[in-house]
């Protein structure tokens, strides 16, 4: 009996330790999710407003050379 009681002690540790380490690495999955979402957008937020302005610059529809070209 002691035998099977051990047994039982270190499968439901082992059972704990897995558990523990699979709820860590869904919480650093889903701490990287956040970061790359966050990082990522802003990222892809400065890329669009640069090729914006590279776009308008390059453009006559531009505000800046429609408010020269009005005075």
């Amino acid at each position: 009996m002691k035998h099977h009681l051990s047994f039982s002690v270190r499968t439901s540790t082992a059972a704990f330790i897995c558990l523990l380490m699979a709820a860590l690495f869904l919480l650093v999955g889903f701490a990287a999710n956040f970061f790359f979402l966050v990082f990522g957008g802003i990222i892809v937020a400065v890329v669009l407003s640069g090729l914006s302005q590279f776009a308008s610059s390059k453009t006559r529809l531009s505000y800046d050379r429609l408010e020269k070209e009005s005075t």
